[in-house]
């Protein structure tokens, strides 16, 4: 399990091989695969985790239910 900020976009994420996987306050659970870890550590760190998510995640990754 990740340790991010608080985001009242992300409830909460993980990161194990190569994929990071995203549960949204909603529930709604996507996990993004081929995501690098510089990226995932870039996510971990961002001020704002909910619009990391949406512009450098979301719109670039693959993911699946």
């Amino acid at each position: 399990k990740l340790n991010l900020h608080s985001s009242s976009v992300v409830r909460e994420a993980n990161y194990s091989n190569s994929t990071l996987t995203v549960t949204l306050q909603n529930g709604t659970t996507y996990a993004y695969q081929d995501v690098p870890s510089t990226v995932v550590e870039e996510f971990v760190n961002a001020p704002s985790v909910g619009k990391f998510f949406v512009q450098r995640i979301k719109k670039f990754y693959s993911s699946k239910l």
